[in-house]
């Protein structure tokens, strides 16, 4: 999605709690479109304490947000009825 939006010149924002993934994805996007905006920023978005520093900081490095895009989950690989309750809840939040 990302490198679809730097095609239309979009200033971006990658957030994740990898940085290499981060850095790895943004020298992608900044060898095929070398004139698009790219800020990284590492956090971890099920804490709503990140959500809130990742979109403080992304508002003040652009100079103001216009669209957010969520793109994150997590995913269990084993039955509904065998995930633990604990588990659920994280889904939930």
């Amino acid at each position: 999605l990302a490198l679809r939006l730097a095609k239309y010149n979009a200033e971006l924002c990658l957030v994740a709690r990898r940085e290499d993934k981060l850095i790895e994805l943004k020298n992608e996007i900044l060898a095929q479109y070398s004139n698009v905006k790219v800020h990284v920023i590492t956090g971890d978005v099920s804490e709503e304490s990140e959500c809130k520093r990742i979109i403080s900081k992304s508002v003040e490095e652009m100079n103001g947000l216009d669209v957010l895009i969520l793109n994150a989950g997590i995913g269990c690989l084993v039955r509904l009825d065998e995930v633990p309750e604990s588990d659920l809840s994280q889904c939930q939040r």
